[in-house]
């Protein structure tokens, strides 16, 4: 049975677990694959787990028989310039986990915290699954807050998706 809760510290390892193997399975092909062979679950970033774990406004995860298989991160939007009062900082559902409603139950959680309000979230151009997920949430894209980012001196395209609420 899956449960939704938010998380605590001693999630960390398999938060930081599921995000390595998220970036591992969802953006090779977008990414080098030397950079995402780099990634590891290290104590750094485990240690970098728990500090967010314990300041950010909403950090939810997703349990099921087998533990902690998917988690949520969000709060306030940190790009002003949007017209959305709340935004998705990550999100990853465990690969095995993929397309069996995990990621359904966190996104509904996180729009029961944010109270039906709306939302966005920026994710990697080209990962299919993610926007075909998004679209299917009821995500709509903007392409006028798309941006680019650089990660380990590559740039990359995020695409940006906003959320109707309740208000809208």
């Amino acid at each position: 049975m899956l449960k939704i809760r938010p998380a605590e510290k001693k999630d960390a390892f398999a938060v930081a677990t599921i995000n390595v193997l998220g970036w591992k399975t969802a953006y090779r092909g977008l990414i080098p694959d030397s950079i995402l062979d780099a990634i590891e679950v290290t104590e750094k970033r485990i240690k970098r787990t728990e500090e967010t774990i314990a300041t950010v406004e909403i950090y939810l995860v997703a349990e099921n028989e087998n533990g902690v298989v998917g988690f949520l991160v969000g709060g306030k939007t940190k790009n002003k310039d949007v017209p959305y009062p709340y935004e998705i900082y990550v999100f990853y559902v465990h690969p095995d986990c993929w397309r069996v409603g995990i990621g359904t139950a966190l996104i509904n959680a996180f729009k029961e915290k944010i109270k039906g309000r709306s939302f966005c979230v920026y994710m990697l151009d080209g990962n299919t699954k993610a926007l075909n997920f998004y679209q299917k949430m009821g995500g709509i894209r903007q392409p006028e807050f798309d941006c680019d980012t650089e990660i380990n001196h590559v740039m990359t395209h995020d695409i940006f998706l906003g959320f109707k609420g309740k208000d809208d």
